[in-house]
């Protein structure tokens, strides 16, 4: 099997955004610098990331002495001052950092950063948004990926009419027209420093033989109304 190749992240802003993806990319197994002026945000996260710097973004001596070139992605998470990203994403192209993915935090700001050649910005909120939207539309569950406003992929706690029965005896396909594509399962114990973190293990692709077993999360992908079909049926 080959090895997951291990990158390293500078995540500039530790806010919530910043933080969550920070620790996500740490629990992952990828190596993690967290970079924020806030002395309190940094040491939360001092035990779980592998370095972090109290640096204010904007100041472009400071920033010099990061160990930007040793990273392979610059994030900038800030998510309460558009000048402050903007002036971060100035000083890191100005001392060579081509690598660089930027929150959007308005129209204009991201307007701008396409004319800095920052290709890579992402829309926390509105993806969030649209997330949520679609969620509480369909009531399929917490984890939806929406394919379009009739597919999705969904993450759901399986209905107990499934436990302790094999995939093939239950003919999801044939009766719902629903696909299940895998099996989340708390299985998989990691370490983070000295924090030991309990996540749910990928089953992998499926066979017909599988057995479903309480507290399986499914993940499914299909039409919306023929998941919610499955997940509310009676049998």
């Amino acid at each position: 099997m080959p090895l997951k190749k291990v990158e390293k992240f500078m995540i500039i802003g530790l806010g919530i955004f910043g933080s969550e993806l920070a620790i996500d990319l740490s629990r992952k197994g990828q190596q993690v610098i967290g970079v924020d002026s806030d002395r309190e945000r940094v040491n939360r996260l001092k035990d779980i990331l592998e370095n972090t710097f109290i640096i204010d973004s904007t100041n472009l001596k400071g920033m010099g002495t990061l160990p930007l070139m040793e990273t392979d992605w610059v994030i900038v998470a800030i998510g309460e001052n558009e000048g402050a990203s903007l002036m971060t994403v100035g000083i890191l192209k100005s001392l060579g950092v081509n690598k660089i993915i930027c929150r959007s935090l308005s129209k204009t700001h991201e307007y701008i950063l396409d004319a800095m050649n920052i290709n890579d910005i992402v829309h926390p909120e509105k993806e969030a948004a649209q997330q949520l939207s679609h969620r509480l539309t369909y009531n399929l569950g917490k984890e939806m990926l929406f394919i379009d406003n009739d597919h999705s992929v969904t993450e759901t706690l399986i209905p107990s009419w499934m436990v302790n029965k094999q995939l093939a005896e239950l003919d999801i396909r044939g009766k719902f027209k629903v696909n299940i594509i895998s099996v989340l399962r708390d299985e998989n114990v990691s370490k983070i420093k000295s924090k030991t973190v309990i996540e749910k293990l990928c089953k992998g692709v499926i066979t017909p033989e599988f057995v479903f077993l309480e507290g399986d999360i499914i993940v499914t992908f299909g039409k919306n109304d023929d998941i919610k079909e499955m997940m509310t049926a009676k049998v």
